[in-house]
């Protein structure tokens, strides 16, 4: 398994991943479920294109060469925050 950072083609994964955990989560708050996906999208990406957010991704490489992500993290280093495991 190897590191680095998502490509294009991950993001979604992530957005939709870290959008469904959030969902059971106490810290959510209260969200119409008519509004769940523009408002969790919103609030991912508005973390993710802050200035010294690091998205990673763990990923490993099937036989056939495809590159399948097996986990994910959002960290702000800077600021001693981790958004996302």
């Amino acid at each position: 398994m190897q590191f680095d950072i998502p490509t294009a083609e991950e993001f979604p994964l992530i957005f939709d991943s870290w959008a469904r955990c959030w969902m059971r989560s106490p810290w959510a708050g209260c969200v119409r479920n008519c509004d769940w996906d523009t408002t969790t999208r919103a609030t991912a990406s508005e973390i993710i294109d802050r200035k010294g957010t690091r998205v990673t991704v763990l990923y490993t490489v099937t036989p056939e060469g495809v590159r399948r992500v097996m986990g994910y993290s959002v960290s702000e280093p800077a600021r001693h925050v981790l958004h996302w495991l």
